[in-house]
């Protein structure tokens, strides 16, 4: 088994993990690597740490070239030993935890990214283990940091660029084109993140929502939908349980459900059609017929805001605009 994170006997040290979006985002604007001055902030063990967001229950911490970096303080805690081959899905479980987080910090500066009007969009990429570094902070400076091969490509450029040229070596037009984030933009987002982080299910909840969209960036379609529709049908559950109005020992249906929740006023009639239709049209032909039924793109989005609907009507949801995206060539 390939061990990719070591634990340090320095009780001093807090680890990070670090991560980029799919493309990479310069935070203000985009560094002038002819300029000495400029090229520094590239430098050291990781790029110019520009935004700090400290809290008891997690620190962030955004660089200039967007790394982006998380700490969860409760999950540091209870870190499992990764060489122990007993402890195996402990770590795997402890993983899957921070990678929920990280993906939902991503989502949050991507949805703030796209609200405000003067700052460029960064494009969400879905975290994974492979995707990430660790970074040890001693205070608010950095003293090491470990990473897999797989790099993203603005991770891959700065690296090179780096490591390979005393002079510059570049086309500019390329790394000026990286998108522009405005530092308010993540303040914001970071701020919605901790509000989202008080209610672990609403996290789970929003981490899937994070995997579907990354599925349907890649044209699994059908993927996408039954993820978000393990939203659906786990946020109708909790709304159920508060707000149900027949009392019997049988387990209720999805239809069941959502006339109750309907008939009580709990959702709206246009939510309820919504998610009907796609009940019966999407998701109970996916269940019972996977290989022939056809889900479309279309389906994908309604789900969504299906799934934001019922979220928003649980409650403690801080604002968040999913944009879900694919491409068709030939």
């Amino acid at each position: 088994m390939k061990i990719l994170y070591t634990i340090s006997s320095n009780d001093d040290i807090e680890d990070y993990i670090g991560f980029y979006d799919e493309k990479g985002f310069w935070v203000e604007d985009w560094l002038d690597v002819d300029d000495p001055t400029d090229r520094r902030k590239l430098n050291g063990i990781i790029p110019d740490p520009v935004i700090w967001h400290l809290t008891p229950k997690f620190s962030a911490v955004i660089c200039v070239d967007g790394l982006m970096l998380l700490h969860m303080s409760e999950l540091a805690k209870t870190r499992p030993s990764m060489s122990d081959p007993d402890q195996i899905a402990e770590a795997v479980q402890w993983w899957d935890e921070h990678m929920d987080y990280a993906n939902v910090m991503q989502l949050y500066i991507e949805s703030e990214s796209i609200a405000c009007a003067d700052s460029g969009e960064i494009s969400f990429c879905a975290v994974s283990m492979e995707d990430t570094c660790r970074v040890g902070f001693i205070g608010q400076n950095p003293v090491r940091k470990n990473h897999t091969n797989k790099l993203s490509l603005m991770a891959a450029r700065c690296t090179s660029f780096i490591s390979t040229y005393s002079t510059p070596s570049y086309d500019i037009g390329t790394w000026s084109s990286f998108t522009k984030v405005k530092a308010a933009t993540i303040k914001s987002a970071l701020q919605h993140f901790e509000q989202a982080i008080e209610s672990p299910e609403l996290i789970k909840r929003l981490a899937l929502i994070a995997k579907a969209k990354f599925a349907f960036s890649n044209h699994d379609f059908r993927g996408s939908f039954t993820m978000i529709w393990f939203v659906v049908e786990s946020s109708l559950k909790q709304l159920w349980d508060l707000h149900k109005t027949v009392h019997n020992s049988k387990k209720p249906t999805v239809g069941d459900m959502l006339n109750n929740l309907s008939s009580s006023g709990t959702i709206s009639p246009d939510l309820f059609a919504l998610l009907d239709d796609l009940r019966d049209r999407v998701r109970n032909k996916l269940m019972h017929q996977p290989v022939t039924t056809v889900c479309m793109p279309l389906d994908c989005r309604k789900v969504a805001d299906g799934a934001m609907g019922l979220l928003k009507t649980i409650g403690g949801v801080p604002d968040l605009i999913l944009k879900l995206n694919y491409k068709v060539e030939f």
